[in-house]
Formats: C-alpha cells, sequence, structure tokens
C-alpha cells in the first residue's frame, strides 16, 4: 500500500511543481522500500540503506511538504506510512544480519588432542578439509595452510603424506617443459 495522493488545493488551485516533485519522491521512494520488503533475500547494506534513505531525504521533504499542504488526516496518513515501512526495513535489516550471521560458522579444522603424555597435545586436521585446501584449484602453498591454521608447516606436510594427498601438480620433467615452452613459441613467436 502506497501512500496516499496529494489532497486537493485549499483555494481549488494547483499545487505548485516543487510540491508535486518532493510527493513524488517520497512517494517513489516508499514505493522502493516496499517492493524491497516484499524480497525473500533482503541483504542487509541494501535494508539499511533504504532505510537511510528514507531517514535523510523523505522524512525532511516531508516536514516541509507539512508546512505547505498543512497539517492533517493526509499528512497523519503519509507520516503513518512512512513510519511503518522505516519500521519494517529496520526490522527486516535486523534479521537479515541475523541470519546472515548465523549462515557463516567458521569451520575448524584442527582439533586437538590429548595423548595423556607430557608435553603438547596433537593437533590433528581434519582430512577433506586438508585435500580441499592443498586442491590445485586454490593453489594454497603448504606454509599458508600453516599459518592460517596456526600450525608447523611440517605438521600440514606430515598429515598431507599420512592421508596421501599428493600435492605434485604434474610428472612432466624440467627439461620436457623446457621444449614444449619452445616449440610453442616457434609456433606463435607473437604470444
Amino acid at each position: 500500500m502506497s501512500i496516499p495522493p496529494l489532497p486537493p488545493h485549499p483555494h481549488g488551485l494547483h499545487w505548485n511543481d516543487n510540491v508535486h516533485a518532493a510527493y513524488a519522491k517520497i512517494r517513489t521512494s516508499v514505493d522502493k522500500a516496499q517492493s524491497l520488503l516484499r524480497q525473500d533475500d533482503g541483504d542487509p547494506a541494501r535494508l539499511h540503506a533504504m532505510l537511510a534513505r528514507l531517514q535523510d531525504t523523505c522524512v525532511p521533504l516531508l516536514e516541509e511538504l507539512e508546512k505547505v499542504v498543512g497539517e492533517g488526516e493526509w499528512s497523519n496518513g503519509v507520516i503513518g506510512r512512512l513510519g511503518l515501512v522505516m519500521a519494517s526495513l529496520d526490522k527486516a535489516a535486523k534479521a537479515s544480519q541475523n541470519l546472515e550471521s548465523r549462515s557463516y560458522t567458521r569451520e575448524n579444522p584442527v582439533s586437538v588432542e590429548h595423548t595423556g603424555r607430557r608435553g603438547r597435545p596433537r593437533k590433528r586436521i581434519d582430512q577433506a578439509w586438508l585435500e580441499k585446501a592443498l586442491s590445485p584449484k586454490l593453489k594454497l602453498s603448504h606454509a599458508e595452510i600453516a599459518r592460517k591454521l596456526e600450525v608447523h608447516v611440517n605438521t600440514v606436510k606430515n598429515y598431507a603424506a599420512e592421508y596421501g594427498i599428493d600435492t605434485s601438480y604434474s610428472e612432466i620433467t624440467d627439461e620436457q617443459l623446457d621444449e614444449l615452452l619452445m616449440a610453442y613459441k616457434l609456433a606463435r613467436p607473437t604470444s
């Protein structure tokens, strides 16, 4: 439901262009906010931006319109509608923020095992996580993974070997690679 239309001019005249422009800006902003609220997956940043836009532009415009049009049933209706939309935006933004923060749980691939012996506990790295991290698609080095997991590089290497994760990319020798590169350069000298 949009905001009510402008009331007729008290003296039977037409409202000036500034009044119509201000009314159109308020109505357009409220309509956009309502369409944003109808979306299932409201982005909290967009909801907050729309709320800020209503607060920063529509509320001052409405205050000025109220001076020209006059206080009464029309201004109360617009204020009520604008307040309802702003409250709905705020509520949706908070709900979306909570939902978004809940959906991003950080997976901890390192588990700590207490062996019952003296010394530091053993840190175990999850096999599936390590396979993903060492996949050629991600291009992460052992050192980068160790830094992120806060373990030693040898721990990452040892578990990769234990799980049978091969991190070599190709069985081609350096000489074969040089030959391939030279053949390619001869075939396509401009590349």
